[in-house]
Order: structure tokens, then C-alpha cells, then sequence
């Protein structure tokens, strides 16, 4: 396959799910309100998406020779997906790396995973953020005052 129709490919599956999420988003919202039909048609929305994509990782790899499969990957060079045994030091290293970027590509399956110590440490870190901003602000309030004065 070309890279232009990987792009595509990438490109047609980012506007379903975007499409989905618009569809679920409303959905979310009716069954708040008594109609539970939507619901269910979310969950299938949302199923053949996820069924898409990881069989568009496996075709991917299967149009690779074989002594080149490795099973990891990028589907359409954006969107990642990694099929091989996950080992604990993986594992940690994606859910747990306070250094590294909030998601990080799925320990197994396609997709993303959270980095739940960046979350972690972001959330720590923030009443400190919060403050040091009120300060700072504060601290504008208190200059113009003695200049006003």
C-alpha cells in the first residue's frame, strides 16, 4: 500500500471516530434522558471502529514478507499498534513514567494507553500551579495599587 492511501486509510478512520464520538456524545446525552436505543448503537459504533482498526493493523502486517513481521506498528503511519507479549518493564513503562508524554502508544492492542504517572505528577503539581498563578496575579494587583496610589 502507497503512503498516500495509508494516509487515507488514517485519515477515513480519524473521521469515524470522530464521527462516533459526535454520535456517543449525543447518545450520552438522550440516554440521560430516557432513550436507551442510542446507547446501544454506540456501543456497536464504537465496536466496529475498534474491530477496523485492529483488523487494519493486521493487514498491515500481513503485507509485510514474513520474516519481517514484527507485529507493531503504525496503521497509516499515525495510529500505533503493538501485538507482541507484553513484558513487565513495558508495561511499567508505558502506565508509569512520570517523565514521559501523558498517553504513549497501547502496552497491546492499537491505540493509546494513559501514562498514569504524568497524570499523577501533573495532578500533584497542579495546587502548586494554581498558587504560584494566584500570587503572581495577586502580586499585579498590589503593583498597580501603589502606582493608583
Amino acid at each position: 500500500m502507497g503512503c498516500c492511501k495509508k494516509k487515507d486509510l488514517a485519515t477515513e478512520a480519524a473521521k469515524v471516530a470522530a464521527e462516533t464520538s459526535r454520535h456517543c456524545s449525543r447518545a450520552a446525552k438522550q440516554a440521560a434522558h430516557g432513550h436507551h436505543g442510542h446507547h446501544v448503537k454506540c456501543k456497536k459504533a464504537i465496536g466496529l471502529v475498534v474491530v477496523g482498526l485492529v483488523a487494519a493493523a493486521v493487514l498491515e502486517e500481513l503485507k509485510k514478507h514474513p520474516e519481517n513481521r514484527d507485529w507493531h506498528g503504525f496503521i497509516g503511519g499515525v495510529i500505533p499498534y503493538d501485538f507482541r507479549v507484553p513484558t513487565p518493564g513495558k508495561i511499567i513503562r508505558n502506565l508509569w513514567n512520570p517523565e514521559g508524554p501523558v498517553v504513549s502508544p497501547k502496552t497491546f492492542g492499537v491505540g493509546w494507553d494513559p501514562n498514569v504517572g504524568r497524570i499523577v505528577t501533573e495532578a500533584i503539581a497542579l495546587p502548586d500551579l494554581i498558587a504560584d498563578e494566584h500570587s503572581h496575579n495577586h502580586d499585579d494587583d498590589v503593583e498597580y495599587e501603589v502606582r493608583a496610589s
